[in-house]
Formats: C-alpha cells, sequence, structure tokens
C-alpha cells in the first residue's frame, strides 16, 4: 500500500506546524506554567488544571515517540526538543500535592516504562540481541539510537528540571524513586561496562561516543535525587529514603535496594578508583569511564550532600544522612587539576574542553593548601607552554613574511599549537578564577607569596595574549567551535555582564574585549588593552 510509504496532510502538519509552535510556545511561557499562584497575586501564574495538562502533554508525546519511533523518522530531534521543553514547564511540587493521581498514573508510567527500556537494553547487550539495539527488530525502544538521542536527552533536561527548582524531594519518591533506582543502576552499568559490547565496533563506537552525555545525566540525577545513593548505609536516617516509606510492604522496594548495593559502589570506593586512576600511568583511552561517568557523577553529588553533611548540619545524635565533607572535595579537586596538568599539550584529551563546566562545582570550601600544589605547578606550566609557542611564533613571523614558498602548512601547525594552548586554559581558567575568588581575602590579608607568584604567571599569559597575531583568533575559533558562553563558564551565577569583566583573567577577558571593540569600534585599541590588562 502507498499510504505507507507517503506522508498525509496531517502528519506534514504534526511536523511542520504543531510540534515547533509547542516548542517555541513552552519555552517562551515556561515561567509562567511553574509559577505558583498566593492567595494575594494569581496573576501571571498557571492554574492548577494548566499545570496538569503541560504535565499529560509531555506523557503522551513521550508515549507516543516511545511506541511509534519509526514512524517520527527525520523529526526525531524535534519531538526530543518538544519534550525537554515541555518537561521544564512541568510544577512538579504542585502536582505531588493536588493531583496524587496523576503521578501515580501518568508520571510514573513513564518513569516505568524509562527504568523497563534502560534495563531491557542492559539485558540486550549481555545477551548479544543485536537486531534490537541496531533499531531493526520491531521494539525499537530497546535500540542504542532511542536511549542514546531521545532517553538521554530528555532525562537530562528533566533531573536538570528538578534540581534547579528543588522539586526532586516531592517527585522522586516512593514507587518513582523504585522507577529512578532503576534507571541510575542501568545508566551506570552502561557507562562503566566495558564487556557489554563484545568488541562489537558498532557497538563501541556508539557508547564510547554517547558517554559524556550519559555522564551529564548522571551528573543531573545525582544533583537532584533526594537520597546519597553512594551511602547506603546511612538511609535509615533519610525520610525521603524507601526504607522509611514503603520498602516495609513493597517487595520491589527490597530487592532494587538490594541490587543498588551489589551495583553501585559506595563514596569511598568511587573516590578511591579515581584516586587510583589519577596516580596511575592510565590515560582516558585505557579507562574512559572515570573521566566521562564518575567525575560529573561525583561533581554534583559531593556538593548537594556536603550541604547536609557534619560540615552543615550539627546533629547531637549523629543520624547524619551523609557523610560528605569539603576534604572530599579538596581530594576531588585535586584530582581533576592533576589531570589537567599531565595533559597539557595532549592532543588526544577531548575531555578537556568540557572537564571545567562541571567541576566548578566542588570550588565551595577549598582548601588554601591547594594554591601551592596543584594550582600554582599547573598555572607555571601553561605559562612556560605559552612562552614556547610565542617564541615559536615570533621566530616564524619573519619567514613567513619573506618566504616565496607555500608557508600554509607551517601557518596552519602554529595555528593548531595555539587552538591546542586555548583548550589547555579553557580547562583549567574558570577552576582558577573560581578559587581565586574565595581565597582572594585570605592571600591579601596574609601577604602570600605563593599568591603573587600565581598572578605573575597569569598576568604573563594575559601580555602573550595582547601581543600573539593568532592567540586571540584561536579563542575565538574554540568558544564557537564548542559553543561556549564565556560569561556562564567563568561566572555561573552571574547575571550581569560587569560581573565578567569584574572577575575576568586573561583569556576570558579577551572574550569579553573583542565584544565592547564592537560597540564601540572608535575606542583606542591601545588603551583597550591596557583596561584589559587592569583587569586581568
Amino acid at each position: 500500500r502507498s499510504s505507507f510509504k507517503t506522508c498525509t496532510r496531517d502528519i506534514k502538519f504534526f511536523s511542520k506546524v504543531v510540534l515547533p509552535l509547542v516548542e517555541k510556545y513552552f519555552s517562551t511561557h515556561r515561567n509562567y506554567f511553574i509559577a505558583v499562584a498566593t492567595a494575594s497575586n494569581n496573576v501571571g501564574a498557571a492554574s492548577l488544571k494548566e499545570k496538569e495538562m503541560v504535565a499529560s502533554l509531555f506523557c503522551k508525546l513521550a508515549s507516543l515517540l516511545r511506541s511509534r519511533l519509526a514512524a517520527f523518522g527525520a523529526d526525531i530531534r524535534i519531538t526530543v526538543r518538544c519534550l525537554q521543553v515541555l518537561v521544564k514547564a512541568i510544577d512538579g511540587k504542585s502536582l505531588v500535592k493536588n493531583c496524587p493521581e496523576f503521578i501515580r498514573t501518568s508520571m510514573l508510567t513513564f518513569f516505568n516504562n524509562t527504568a523497563d527500556d534502560l534495563g531491557q537494553t542492559i539485558q540486550n547487550l549481555r545477551d548479544g540481541r543485536y537486531s534490537h539495539l541496531r533499531g531493526t527488530h520491531l521494539k525499537t525502544s530497546t535500540s542504542l539510537f532511542y536511549i542514546n538521542d531521545v532517553i538521554l536527552p530528555v532525562l537530562t533536561a528533566m533531573f536538570d528540571h528538578l534540581a534547579g527548582c528543588e522539586y526532586g524531594s516531592d517527585l522522586l519518591l516512593d514507587e518513582i524513586q523504585v522507577a529512578s533506582y532503576k534507571m541510575l543502576g542501568s545508566l551506570y552499568t552502561l557507562g562503566i561496562d566495558g564487556t557489554l559490547t563484545h568488541d562489537r565496533k558498532y557497538l563501541k563506537t556508539e557508547i564510547e561516543r554517547h558517554r559524556p552525555q550519559l555522564g551529564t545525566c548522571l551528573g543531573a540525577f545525582s544533583s537532584t535525587f533526594p537520597v546519597a545513593y553512594l551511602e547506603p548505609h546511612l538511609n535509615k536516617h533519610n525520610q525521603f529514603s524507601l526504607v522509611n516509606r514503603i520498602a516495609e510492604h513493597s517487595l520491589e522496594a527490597q530487592d532494587i535496594l538490594s541490587r543498588m548495593e551489589s551495583t553501585m559502589p559506595t563514596l569511598d570506593s568511587i573516590l578511591a578508583e579515581v584516586d587510583q586512576f589519577v596516580e596511575s600511568e592510565k590515560t582516558h583511552t585505557d579507562a574512559p569511564h572515570v573521566i566521562d561517568v564518575i567525575m560529573p557523577l561525583l561533581c554534583s553529588y559531593l556538593p548537594v550532600w556536603w550541604n547536609q553533611g557534619p560540615d552543615n548540619v550539627s546533629l547531637t545524635a549523629g543520624n547524619y544522612v551523609t557523610m560528605v565533607t569539603s576534604e572530599h572535595m579538596n581530594q576531588l579537586l585535586k584530582n581533576v587539576l592533576k589531570m589537567i596538568k599531565k595533559n597539557i599539550g595532549n592532543e588526544n584529551a577531548p575531555w578537556m574542553t568540557r572537564i571545567a563546566a562541571y567541576t566548578q562545582q566542588i570550588i565551595i570550601n577549598s582548601s588554601e593548601e591547594l594554591l601551592k600544589d596543584p594550582f600554582l605547578p599547573l598555572a607555571e606550566r601553561v605559562k612556560k607552554r605559552t612562552d614556547t609557542l610565542f617564541h615559536k611564533e615570533e621566530s616564524l613571523r619573519g619567514f613567513l613574511k619573506s618566504s616565496t614558498d607555500d608557508t600554509s602548512q607551517v601557518e596552519s601547525q602554529i595555528q593548531e599549537d595555539w587552538h591546542l594552548l586555548v583548550r589547555d586554559i579553557y580547562s583549567f581558567y574558570p577552576l582558577l578564577i573560581k578559587y581565586v575568588d574565595l581565597q582572594r581575602n585570605h592571600w591579601m590579608r596574609n601577604n602570600i607569596s605563593e599568591a603573587e607568584d600565581l598572578y605573575n604567571h597569569v598576568a604573563e599569559i594575559f601580555n602573550v595574549w595582547s601581543k600573539s597575531q593568532y592567540f586571540l583568533k584561536e579563542e575565538q575559533n574554540f568558544i564557537s567551535a564548542n559553543e561556549i558562553d564565556n560569561m556562564v563558564l567563568i561566572m555561573p551565577t552571574a547575571t550581569r555582564r560587569s560581573a565578567v569583566v569584574s572577575e575576568g583573567g586573561s583569556v576570558p577577558s579577551g572574550g569579553s574585549k573583542k565584544k565592547k571593540k564592537h560597540r564601540d569600534k572608535k575606542r583606542d585599541k591601545d588603551k583597550e588593552l591596557q583596561a584589559s590588562l587592569m583587569v586581568a
């Protein structure tokens, strides 16, 4: 029948009009749907019925995509974007409080379906059911394509939203918490178990390509899940844990808790694995899961539970829900900086581009001892590499001008070297800026000589940046290629552009300086350089 091969006008209308409209409408009016109406002011906030309709639309579209994946074809991407926008417009707290039946039916169904799909995918990998994994079987919801291109982006958006609005302790409870535990176990196994691919090239390539995305999803999960899942022995003190809610009369809850203890590592063992990786000669290729999966997970888990740990909560009875302290975060930060130092100038370290974005979270109560080691040696190494490259550029400048031969290859090599240096600086600089912001007053009061050395290294890097022909250009190329927002990267909590200028330093201030040029082209270049140097 030809009707299966040609799109009807209804299908075209759905993909060309309905989906783009849903995406734009709900992204524009998101705040309206998650705002809570009060007795004195209910203007600008959605009614309870509207909130339920948004959540219902999300659940129905997710279910439709899951059951009819092949029918969506090229429209899968915009459908996933719609799901991401819709889930960010769900008011979890209001729905749990006022619409418990909806939560127990539609939302629970979404969580259970997702948990089942992830669990079945792991089973298919273990059993070698390759037709299911490639999506050529009738059931496509357990294919790697569906997991990587639909489930991971939607779950990441959902958990980020729950964390940002603090809905985790409202929504992720009881049966939904059981499903969340199942998702956690499956995602963690998919990320760290290298034997699942059975050395099949297709499976290996797919899993490796999406492993960083999986790590981001686990990081988002860790930032909102209301139970310290890496410390199961303390669950009995947590009011949100299954142990204190439905475990007594739910066999499924008892089963998942016992399974998680065997599937997931403890906090001490997972931190020890990171220590061992950093101290060994292993590279990202040897153990990609440590950097791509474990690091984002820990960088989200530690700051969330540090706020509820012994450093911030004083309990006479000692019934802590977590034992995370600032020492854990300091040790992890030290390991991250050691890894960055080891990989300065290493072309085969793509993770350097993204590590600063999630490591910043653990720079909260950082130790002043980290200045001497590893911040200062790392800054010194970056400065030496910058000097070496600038010397190379200067020595080749005359050759490039006077040579009659084709110099494109030489110039291309210089550009690649600068591009690599920019990547190295962007892996380290955002962490340095946040650390300096925390320690600056202490350094000024106590006249710390190492801090002065650190500032001198940064100033020298900035001097080279202002003189080099390629440095700024390659920085702009790097920002564009990786879609980096300097303000978000340097100042995650900043709301004004001026915050970047006040906190800026060598490389990041370069980005802001260029924007100034566009605003006021008549400004004298020397004055602009001087202003940026003063900021640095």
